[in-house]
């Protein structure tokens, strides 16, 4: 009898992990806990191992997804990771994610990141000092208790890409991980790290540069010392090349349908952009946020454009450069976003030079 029922448990193991997995089309292995499923993207190619949790909220929006997992990411064993009201959690593709790690809120972790084991990061915060009469349970549920308070109080976090986070460290409300930053073991992270540093202690502290950040007029695809000024958005790495083959390959680095930039902000009349296209669409390109025009590429064709600063649309700047911490906006922010009628290819054109002059 104790035979059968190990039997009968270990085959509904093996169907519930078969069934995830054909749902997902991932490896989603037995003891993964999901709730409001509907709500949560997984990609095909990404795993998460026995004892996660990822629990999605009910966001305002019916059509869009509140976590999403991109491929070739690893979530490790007893990992949670939550969204509350319209919160939305973003893992880019090659991000792991080590095992007891918490992410809850709305938190973006960018391309090729690696998050070491038991690390806490959230975009909310209790509230204790609104009444402080009042339990800090109370306080919560007036201030946090429905979709458009928590709205008012929740922070985003953003780990840009190549970041490489320490074992427990703790990163609180509103932070900003510049690209390519380290931050090293225990630490508690207060303040905003920019781009290519190395941080440590509680609370943190700049320890040294990985890499001297401060960004050229001219940045060109085939010097790999200026490939961090590729800095979001675009194909840096292939499990099957080295980066020289990859870049070679695509005749410049690859580039999603939303990409940013990073040029030294001296006094420029025009810009110049060196690329090909791998769609046919509409390429728009934003200069500090400003709109200048959107033009037309079409797949298998070379593009040559030119922005000139007169051009350049006197207009609210988008929310992507808004949400830039002041240590990258003075610099200058080109940024990219392509329309197009096939969404569901990963990269959609290369660049090869951007010079201002």
């Amino acid at each position: 009898m104790l035979k059968f029922f190990s039997d009968l448990f270990r085959f509904r193991s093996i169907f519930i992990n078969a069934f995830y997995s054909s749902l997902y089309g991932t490896r989603l292995f037995f003891g993964v806990h999901l709730r409001s499923a509907q709500n949560i993207l997984i990609f095909a190619q990404a795993d998460i191992e026995k004892g996660s949790r990822i629990f999605a909220s009910f966001p305002s929006d019916r059509n869009q997804k509140n976590i999403v997992i991109e491929d070739h990411c690893w979530i490790g064993h007893d990992v949670e990771i939550q969204t509350l009201y319209d919160s939305k959690i973003e893992i880019k593709e090659y991000a792991s994610v080590q095992d007891r790690c918490k992410i809850i809120g709305s938190v973006s972790i960018g391309k090729y990141s690696i998050l070491a084991p038991d690390i806490f990061i959230s975009s909310g915060n209790h509230n204790y000092k609104s009444a402080p009469h009042l339990t800090i349970r109370e306080q919560d549920k007036k201030h946090a208790g429905s979709a458009a308070a928590f709205n008012k109080v929740s922070k985003p976090v953003v780990i840009e890409e190549d970041c490489w986070i320490g074992k427990n460290v703790f990163i609180r409300q509103g932070i900003y991980v510049g690209r390519g930053a380290i931050i090293g073991t225990n630490a508690i992270v207060f303040k905003d790290i920019e781009p290519y540093t190395i941080h440590a202690g509680s609370p943190t502290e700049k320890i040294k540069d990985r890499f001297v950040f401060d960004p050229p007029t001219e940045i060109s695809a085939f010097v790999e010392e200026q490939l961090p000024y590729f800095y979001r958005g675009f194909e840096h790495y292939s499990p099957q090349k080295s980066t020289v083959e990859l870049l070679r390959e695509n005749q410049g680095i690859a580039s999603e349908n939303k990409a940013l930039a990073i040029l030294k902000n001296e006094d420029w009349s025009q810009i110049e952009i060196h690329g090909m296209s791998r769609i046919n669409g509409a390429l728009s390109i934003f200069v500090n946020g400003q709109l200048h025009k959107t033009h037309k590429i079409a797949i298998g064709e070379a593009f040559h454009i030119g922005l000139h600063r007169a051009e350049i649309e006197n207009t609210q700047a988008i929310a992507e450069y808004l949400s830039l911490p002041d240590f990258l906006k003075k610099h200058l922010c080109i940024s990219f976003e392509l329309i197009n009628d096939n969404m569901h290819q990963k990269y959609h054109f290369t660049i090869s030079k951007i010079k201002a002059s």
